[in-house]
């Protein structure tokens, strides 16, 4: 057993936050002590989010008797879990024993179907083709708008209006020969490509988004994590912006760069969105955004930025963002599983649907670049009875 307030002393070279999260990851069970201070503890929820991040099954314990937990229960996002009573004048504590012994048997059973997971998806390979409307669903209370599941290459999907990518927080793009992640593949598509050598002859990418943090008013780098910065689909010579689907050249117009990725300071580790609340917020901050740049009709760029001029021109004949296409924010090489990055995505776009009326969309997609991972997206869109 692990106790906080017994085993964290002060140690020389040992931080005991770090230690305390290493505990909560590591952990078989972790036992969440429910009282009325519990919901007001920001402590308690990183460790209950670091847990759930890493497949730990959560037991819930009500240590106060005949007091309201719902707070409690809903800060911390367990309201879906059984929680035990436990009276200290008459303990029992049989009950507490036996959900420990199958919690711990459920973790493990979760964290050796999340491995399994990891290692699948560092065997795959880029889809052959990709599908845009691979399976389609229409939200119960909001009529004119469709979510899809889309499978494949998210840069190869055509006609979409907004690309989303997962970005580090110092918004520094992957370089397009060193890798082939998501970031890398917008950049080198957005830019302009050389016909008859095929480099890259203008990173513009880059450049924009560069130029944009520069000339923002209180914007600098490192950026604060899940904010949302928009900038053009590339030069507009792009492959990018040029996608030809079925004889019609109409590609994308904007890539929304969502910071989901933390840097650690030993510069080596990248550390995604973990939570159920921060890959949500990533969702619908973007969702948001699409909002904030219908009403500027189009101009993103400060009036510093080599684009404003342009973009402050071609405003009278703005048309409204009508589709968005997001990845799995924190998945693949983020480390996490689809099946647990998903549900809370799905979530995100239910709710801006629910509660959000002043857009244009008509089309959202989630981007699955795995064919394991379809089902599960599929599984989680009905759960939502779209």
């Amino acid at each position: 057993m692990f106790f906080d307030v017994e085993k964290l002393r002060p140690t020389g070279g040992v931080k005991w936050d770090d230690k305390l999260f290493d505990e909560a990851r590591t952990a078989d069970v972790l036992i969440v002590l429910l009282q009325p201070a519990t919901a007001t503890s920001d402590w308690v929820q990183r460790e209950v989010d670091t847990a759930r991040g890493a497949n730990v099954s959560i037991l819930p314990i009500r240590v106060t008797q005949n007091v309201q937990i719902k707070k409690a229960l809903e800060k911390l996002a367990i309201s879906n879990l059984q929680f035990l009573p436990f009276d200290s004048s008459n303990p029992d504590y049989s009950a507490i024993v036996g959900s420990i012994e199958s919690l711990a048997q459920e973790t493990r059973r979760k964290q050796k179907e999340w491995w399994e997971n990891l290692k699948d998806s560092r065997k795959i390979k880029r889809p052959d083709s990709s599908y845009p409307k691979r399976l389609s669903f229409k939200h119960p209370e909001v009529d004119g708008v469709q979510i899809h599941i889309a499978h494949g290459d998210m840069t190869e999907m055509g006609a979409i209006d907004v690309l989303v990518n997962t970005e580090n927080i110092y918004m520094q793009m992957a370089r397009v020969f060193e890798s082939d992640t998501l970031s890398s593949r917008l950049r080198y598509q957005g830019s302009l490509i050389s016909d008859d050598a095929d480099y890259v002859e203008e990173d513009a990418v880059q450049k924009q988004l560069d130029e944009i943090i520069e000339a923002s008013p209180g914007l600098k780098r490192p950026v604060p994590l899940m904010s949302v910065i928009a900038t053009r689909a590339g030069h507009p010579n792009s492959r990018l912006q040029r996608k030809n689907t079925g004889g019609k050249i109409s590609g994308a117009r904007y890539i929304f760069h969502v910071a989901s990725v933390d840097v650690s300071h030993q510069r080596d580790k990248l550390i995604p969105v973990s939570s159920d609340d921060e890959v949500r917020a990533c969702v619908t901050k973007a969702l948001e955004k699409v909002i904030k740049v219908d009403k500027a009709r189009g101009v993103i760029s400060p009036p510093e930025c080599t684009s404003y001029e342009e973009e402050k021109t071609a405003r009278r004949g703005y048309k409204p963002i009508e589709s968005i296409i997001f990845p799995l924010f924190g998945a693949g090489r983020g480390g996490r599983s689809a099946t647990v990055v998903i549900p809370p995505m799905v979530d995100g776009i239910w709710r801006f649907l629910r509660d959000k009326g002043d857009h244009h969309l008509k089309d959202i997609y989630l981007c699955i670049y795995s064919e394991t991972d379809v089902k599960a997206a599929e599984q989680a869109f009905l759960k939502k009875k779209f």
